[in-house]
C-alpha cells in the first residue's frame, strides 16, 4: 500500500502571537490535502500552546479540519498533567484521524536537560510520559517520538518491534551546529529499524530547518526552508524488508540490509536494562502505580 505523507515546517509564532499558529496550521492542512496527503505532521509544540500559558486548545479545531479534509494529522502542544498535581505538564503529540476523532496521544518520555527545560518552558514543571505506544490506522501502524528522543536508539527500536511502519518524530528547533548529525540520525533510525521516519521543526528566525522524510533505503524528501515536503511511503516495501534476509546475490535487491529483526539476540542485551549508574538526580511521582520522573534541579 502506498501512503502519501506531508511534513510541515512552519514559521512559528511565539509569545503573545502563539495562538496564530492555529490558523496557519489549518491552512497547511488544506494545502497538503489538496496535494493528496493522507497524513500531515507538524513540529514539536505546534500549533501550541507550548511556550506560553495554556490559554487555548486547538484540538477541536484540528479535529474538524482533519474530518473536512479527510486526512490524519499529528499536532503537538503542552497539556496539564492533572494526575500529578497543579502547575505540572506533559509535552504531547496528538494523532487525529480522518473522521475527526482523536486516535491517540504520546507524551515525551525522555526528560529534557535542565537547560533546555528552563529555556523552553520557563515556570512549567514538565513530567515525562511512561509509555511507547503505537497506533494502528488505515494508513499503517504509527509510532511517535518527540525531538531529541530520536537520538535514543532504544526508543525507535521498541516502536519498530511493536510494528511501527512510520515513526513521526517532530523537532522543536534551534539545531544549528548539530543539524547535519541530526539528519544522519534520522536516516539511521529508518535504516536500522526498516521503517519510515518523518521529522520537521519550527522555524523561529533565519536558521536552517530540518524537514525530512527518510526511508530505510533513501531519503525521500527534505528541506531547510519554511515549507511543506511530501513523499509517498510504500508499506509493502517495509514488510518485504522485514521478512527478507541478506544474501550474496548480485545485483542486490535492496539498499539497506533486510531481515535485521530475525537475527536479534536479546539474550546479549541485558546491559541495556541495567540501572543507569550515571543517572541524574530525579524527583519521583507515583502515578497509577507507575513512576513518573522529573529532574530535581529545576
Amino acid at each position: 500500500m502506498i501512503v502519501s505523507i506531508a511534513a510541515v515546517q512552519p514559521k512559528t509564532f511565539r509569545a503573545d502571537r502563539e495562538e496564530e499558529n492555529v490558523s496557519e496550521a489549518l491552512i497547511a492542512i488544506e494545502r497538503a490535502a489538496d496535494q493528496g496527503a493522507q497524513l500531515v505532521t507538524f513540529p514539536e509544540g505546534y500549533p501550541g500552546p507550548y511556550f506560553g500559558p495554556l490559554t487555548y486548545s486547538p484540538l477541536d479545531t484540528l479535529c474538524q479540519k482533519a474530518r473536512v479534509c479527510n486526512v490524519h494529522v499529528v499536532a503537538s502542544w503542552m497539556e496539564p498533567a492533572t494526575d500529578v498535581g497543579d502547575n505540572v505538564f506533559r509535552l504531547a503529540l496528538k494523532l487525529i484521524g480522518p473522521n475527526g476523532e482523536l486516535i491517540g496521544t504520546y507524551h515525551r518520555s525522555q526528560p529534557n536537560t535542565d537547560d533546555v527545560a528552563k529555556g523552553l518552558f520557563p515556570g512549567k514543571f514538565v513530567v515525562p510520559g511512561q509509555e511507547l505506544p503505537v497506533f494502528e490506522t488505515s494508513i499503517g501502524t504509527i509510532g511517535m517520538l518527540i525531538c531529541s528522543e530520536i537520538w535514543w536508539p532504544e526508543l525507535s527500536r521498541v516502536l519498530a518491534l511493536k510494528g511501527a511502519d512510520l515513526i513521526v518524530a517532530p523537532i522543536g528547533g534551534m539545531l544549528y551546529e548539530i543539524r547535519q548529525t541530526w539528519r544522519n540520525i534520522v536516516w539511521a533510525r529508518a535504516s536500522e529499524n526498516m521503517c519510515y521516519v518523518a521529522v520537521s521543526q519550527n522555524i523561529f528566525g533565519k536558521e536552517d530547518g530540518l524537514a525530512m522524510i527518510a526511508a530505510p533505503e533513501e531519503i525521500l524528501a527534505e528541506s531547510k526552508k519554511s515549507d511543506i515536503i511530501y513523499a509517498n511511503i510504500d508499506l509493502d516495501r517495509i514488510k518485504w524488508l522485514r521478512q527478507s534476509e541478506e544474501t550474496l546475490e548480485l545485483p542486490k535487491a535492496y539498499r539497506s540490509i533486510p531481515g535485521l529483526f530475525k537475527d536479534r539476540r536479546p539474550e546479549l542485551y541485558g546491559k541495556l536494562i541495567e540501572p543507569n549508574s550515571d543517572a541524574r538526580d530525579y524527583y519521583y511521582f507515583q502515578v497509577d502505580n507507575k513512576k513518573t520522573v522529573r529532574r530535581r534541579n529545576l
